[in-house]
């Protein structure tokens, strides 16, 4: 019971840090959603667990993928030297600009 309520409390945890790696682009976006989904069904495993139904094994298999695929990035890419650098490039909402008006006042 003590693993469980451990592993369920693991997955909130990972689901604070693959949202901050998903806000900051430190790893590429799908890496970060692949982080967040397998650590929503570890939570949901572990709680499937604590009530006795035993899927926990069959709903950790997607966190397999976040945990074997970040650190291979990692090793092999790296952080993405950008985002801590300053230089990011954040995504701005364009800005609307007044069209210039015409006028017809029938001269030309």
């Amino acid at each position: 019971m003590a693993y469980s309520i451990g592993e369920a409390t693991l997955g909130v945890g990972g689901l604070f840090l693959c949202s901050l790696l998903f806000r900051t682009r430190l790893i590429p976006r799908f890496l970060a959603v692949g982080g967040f989904i397998g650590y929503v069904s570890l939570m949901v495993g572990m709680i499937a667990e604590i009530f006795g139904i035993h899927i926990s094994l069959m709903l950790s298999i997607p966190g397999i993928f976040f945990e074997v695929g970040l650190p291979l990035w990692l090793f092999i890419k790296g952080f993405q030297p950008e985002v801590y650098s300053g230089r990011a490039e954040v995504p701005t909402t364009p800005a609307v600009r007044p069209a210039l008006a015409t006028h017809s006042c029938g001269r030309r």
